[in-house]
């Protein structure tokens, strides 16, 4: 197999109609369609980052091995950007980092594969936030149905006792080319999870896609179960225009400022190859349209180093302002996700994760001859309840009430030389632990602290100079199960060796 390379002086302008700043899950599904259009547009796609197959291997592209490229706290990944926040005055003044992929596939590369779809209330209050009906459940159902390509559960590789529910009418027909199914395994644990979910009074779904959330049920996941593997933005959209189409990779290509012309419209977009030419600069233009779509992070702050952001901040950094829009950068929603951990009778992915030889030759084995076993699932969902604010907190068990009750005795804290007092003793190891039921909590808003980066030739190339916000605000109650969770994870990880 021979492979071609485009080669061209660094001081050319290339044009095409669109250019896309950003080879992400929004990203390259955007490039993608515009490049199949019937129109016959020239579409290039630009990407700090390359191909995770090359720069992460199995740990990407292995389903069962979802939890490797998404942990922020280990040593520094080709596919990550392990964006750091300012020291956590509600998490003993901790620095912890956001994870977010830099790789063709974005997110989608690194994230724990589940796939779920938004409330029918949920586009509903989108569409009339925005004052745009083409928001609503009914108006966006078709273009969910076009993205994906469902495939049902296989029980020769799936428990039949699972006997999983879901809507057909809104995932077929097929559509595509993001691959979604249930995978092609699932822990047993998952059947006495749902009797529990029951007993708190949650009722089985019909699947996770049909607009309903409030409920108990198995989560899809962006698996291709022909071979068990990660299906993301780039095996699924951007392979897809790759294939049928003339779209141009600019891979390890970072995106610096964008050009406007005297009428303020984007005609380009400064970048810099990382390689050969490490603080080689040269411009990029289009003939339509630059999209931003470098995700929450990145494309604020492209903008901002771009000239379009809040007067105060462009004028602290000596930025010329293009245009001063107060909103950039600014107002972040974030979503709280508490993962507590429980120690359990049933066979889970724990030893796995603690690469225990005996439990990995055998899933290794099943992996490789008949794309089945613990590898071969998302590692995780297979119950997912979701939960309506005004359950009652008394249904919770026992346990769950203690920790999270503003009223817990202190006596059950356990204190630690660097996490200082944190709830419960970490449980013996080896044994099963099944980390999936996570609280969501409702959304706040928070500021993020962003500075761009200098675009000086030579310059330090940290995307963020300064560190995201103090989300200190957040319940006690979170704080606790926060470090809970965190406490026994890094109880586990040093008492691997």
């Amino acid at each position: 197999m021979t492979t071609s390379y485009v080669s061209f002086p660094l001081s050319t302008i290339h044009v095409d109609d669109w250019k896309v700043i950003g080879g992400g899950t929004a990203g390259n599904t955007i490039a993608a369609r515009l490049a199949l259009d019937l129109a016959g547009y020239s579409v290039a796609v630009i990407e700090t980052g390359s191909f995770y197959e090359l720069d992460n291997s199995n740990r990407t592209t292995v389903a069962g091995y979802d939890y490797y490229s998404v942990q922020t706290d280990t040593p520094p990944s080709f596919v990550n950007y392990n964006i750091p926040t300012v020291p956590q005055s509600g998490y003993n003044n901790r620095t912890i980092e956001y994870a977010q992929g830099r790789t063709f596939g974005g997110s989608s590369a690194l994230n724990y594969m589940a796939y779920h779809r938004p409330t029918i209330g949920a586009m509903q209050m989108w569409a009339d936030t925005v004052q745009d009906e083409d928001w609503t459940w009914d108006n966006v159902l078709p273009f969910f149905k076009k993205s994906v390509n469902f495939t049902p559960p296989d029980y020769t590789k799936i428990n039949p006792a699972f006997d999983i529910q879901y809507d057909e009418s809104v995932l077929n027909p097929p559509g595509g080319p993001l691959q979604i199914s249930y995978g092609n395994h699932m822990f047993d644990y998952g059947l006495p999870l749902q009797d529990g979910f029951e007993k708190i009074g949650l009722t089985a779904t019909n699947g996770t896609n049909a607009g309903q959330l409030i409920g108990y049920g198995p989560q899809t996941g962006t698996l291709n179960t022909k071979g068990a593997t990660r299906d993301s933005s780039k095996t699924s959209f951007l392979e897809t225009g790759m294939q049928n189409t003339n779209i141009k990779i600019y891979q390890t290509t970072t995106a610096k400022r964008i050009l406007f012309d005297g009428n303020k419209t984007a005609t380009g977009v400064v970048v810099e190859m990382q390689g050969i030419h490490p603080t080689a600069q040269y411009a990029l233009s289009a003939r339509r349209e630059i999209i931003v779509s470098a995700g929450a992070f990145h494309s604020p702050q492209l903008l901002m180093v771009s000239g379009i952001g809040p007067r105060a901040t462009l004028e602290s950094l000596d930025i010329p302002i293009v245009t001063e829009s107060e909103g950039v950068g600014q107002n972040m929603w974030d979503q709280p996700w508490i993962g507590l951990t429980f120690k359990t009778n049933y066979e889970t992915q724990t030893q796995v994760i603690l690469n225990n030889p005996n439990i990995t030759a055998s899933a290794v084995s099943q992996y490789l001859n008949t794309q089945s076993g613990p590898l071969a699932g998302i590692g995780g969902g297979e119950s997912v309840g979701q939960l309506i604010r005004s359950l009652p907190f008394s249904l919770f068990p026992a346990p769950f009430i203690s920790i999270l009750s503003p009223n817990h005795n202190p006596k059950t804290h356990l204190t630690h030389p660097r996490l200082g007092k944190t709830p419960f003793a970490p449980p013996p190891l080896p044994q099963q632990h099944h980390p999936h039921l996570p609280l969501l909590l409702p959304p706040r808003l928070a500021r993020t602290r962003a500075r761009p980066p200098s675009l000086r030739p030579g310059a330090p190339q940290r995307l963020l100079h300064r560190p995201l916000h103090d989300a200190g605000r957040l319940s006690r109650r979170t704080l606790i199960a926060r470090q809970h969770d965190d406490f026994v994870e890094r109880y586990e990880r040093s008492s691997r060796y």
